[in-house]
């Protein structure tokens, strides 16, 4: 399984500032993921809110701004400032480091439609990426997934859903792809169901040591989080009950279809992950080790309530909002 830092080393630092990448190749992160979205002018940035308020000193819409007023903004902190990430800055981030996966993901609905998807081909392009076996793009929307496909027919294209289901059936079928992503809770409400897609499988988001021995055991190929450099460390300290890693390698040299050998390693991953997680009968969040060292409840996200008004409600669920700031409206004591 391979530990993909979640825009960046986003849990010790500013998300989607090259400061947090670097941090991310530094704790040994395997593969990084990006969010995307284009300016008014039509140039792509690292930014995974429609706003600009949370993540910069800036306000407003980032389709309403230029790549100009853009630059102006502070991505960082007062003490270290940074700018706002462009994705060129990025692309030449990963040209420099080849051995690193990446997780790019567009955004929407957006009011522009596919310009996205045609921009992003371009600057792939541009870099040589475009057919790297590393590079993999990855959404929500089908749409996107299916026009990947078209524009970018050489790389992974990983369909986003937040649980399997009936749902995702269709999502399925209009977007084509290659490998499907769940949500962390999705992978613990249905894991018959994420193993019955029979595809590479990617999983957001980590937050304690037991979501990385649960994602392991569960054959999770790709797995993000905001602590790579925790992540790693727990992986390393995870036995390998029944050696069902070893066990899958050794059916693919003995000639087994890769299809064959994904469900045979399905089947090793669920009698290891009932063995590794038996304990974890109640969530991650009630049993498992914070990543980041505190109590979900007192970890700081950097997301306020009144943030995730207007938010993209696939990408945000209400524990990722910060618990200690009271809602709008809310009275609270001098």
């Amino acid at each position: 399984m391979e530990i993909i830092a979640h825009r960046g080393a986003s849990g010790a630092h500013p998300e989607h500032t090259i400061g947090a990448y670097e941090a991310a190749v530094a704790e040994g992160a395997d593969g990084v993921e990006c969010d995307i979205r284009l300016t008014a002018d039509g140039h792509l940035i690292c930014m995974h809110d429609r706003t600009l308020g949370r993540t910069t000193d800036g306000s407003g819409a980032v389709g309403a701004a230029t790549l100009a007023q853009i630059r102006r903004l502070n991505a960082g902190t007062w003490e270290k400032p940074q700018p706002v990430l462009e994705f060129d800055t990025f692309l030449e981030f990963a040209v420099a480091n080849p051995g690193l996966g990446l997780f790019i993901e567009t955004k929407h609905p957006v009011s522009t439609g596919l310009r996205t998807e045609r921009v992003l081909r371009e600057r792939l392009r541009h870099f040589g990426l475009d057919k790297d076996p590393r590079t993999r793009i990855i959404s929500f929307a089908a749409r996107s997934i299916n026009a990947v496909g078209e524009m970018l027919p050489d790389l992974e294209r990983i369909q986003l859903v937040k649980t399997p289901g009936a749902r995702t059936a269709m999502q399925r079928y209009l977007g084509g792809p290659t490998a499907m992503g769940v949500d962390m809770y999705g992978a613990r409400r249905d894991p018959m169901g994420m193993m019955s897609w029979n595809l590479p499988l990617y999983c957001w988001l980590a937050k304690t040591d037991v979501d990385v021995t649960y994602a392991k055991a569960r054959g999770i190929d790709w797995l993000a989080t905001d602590w790579p450099a925790r992540a790693r460390r727990t992986l390393e300290a995870m036995p390998q009950v029944g050696h069902f890693d070893a066990a899958a390698t050794a059916a693919m040299a003995a000639g087994m279809n890769e299809r064959d050998a994904r469900e045979a390693r399905a089947g090793r991953s669920h009698l290891a992950a009932d063995a590794i997680a038996a304990q974890d009968a109640a969530t991650a969040e009630a049993q498992g080790t914070p990543l980041g060292g505190l109590p979900l409840g007192q970890r700081d996200t950097g997301l306020r309530p009144e943030d995730a008004v207007g938010f993209d409600r696939e990408s945000l669920r209400p524990e990722d909002v910060t618990r200690a700031v009271a809602k709008p409206g809310t009275p609270t004591a001098n």
